[in-house]
């Protein structure tokens, strides 16, 4: 956790060109990822997809992935849930925001559980920032001092919500029955 946190903080270490991550088995979140130029990115889709994570008793976070310009929506749980769960739970809600299209450059769900070998960008690099929920404007840049806890956040789940992998399950089969 240190060497990544120095790595992105720019200490000099030699590092790729981006970091990114894979998802094992369990995780504590996940995120819909929407590109730049996506027809999806926009502050009315966010509001669509923060009420259907909240149907679902998820914490929502907004970011800038990257100076490309897309945001990470991500989606906080307390504990570990199964890698397959999250990923069910996130085509759920972003189907249930009015989203229909899953692929590059569009919208792209992290974990899929059918692409589980399709890396995500962690946050705090270059272009990195936390967004207004109401405007979408950074509300805060990137900042090397920040980076460690920023990311130890991120691995270790510091900032999620209270709801349990067996909630998470009943949660997300009813809103899919609710949705049909």
């Amino acid at each position: 956790l240190e060497q990544i946190a120095n790595i992105l903080a720019g200490d000099g270490s030699e590092a790729p060109e981006v970091l990114a991550m894979r998802f094992s088995h369990v995780t504590r979140f996940g995120l819909i990822d929407l590109d730049a130029r996506s027809p999806y990115r926009s502050l009315e889709m966010y509001a669509k997809i923060a009420r259907s994570a909240a149907a679902l008793q998820l914490r929502v976070s907004l970011c800038r992935s990257s100076d490309s310009g897309g945001w990470h929506v991500y989606l906080w749980v307390s504990d570990r849930v199964p890698t397959h769960l999250m990923s069910r739970a996130l085509f759920a809600i972003a189907q249930g925001a009015g989203i229909d299209q899953f692929r590059d450059g569009i919208c792209e769900v992290y974990p899929d559980f059918g692409r589980l070998n399709k890396a995500v960008r962690l946050p705090g690099q270059p272009g990195f920032a936390w967004l207004s929920h109401e405007t979408g404007m950074p509300t805060r840049e990137f900042a090397t001092t920040d980076t460690t806890s920023r990311f130890e956040c991120l691995v270790l789940g510091a900032r999620v919500s209270a709801v349990s992998p067996e909630k998470l399950h009943t949660a997300c089969h009813s809103f899919m029955h609710r949705q049909a």
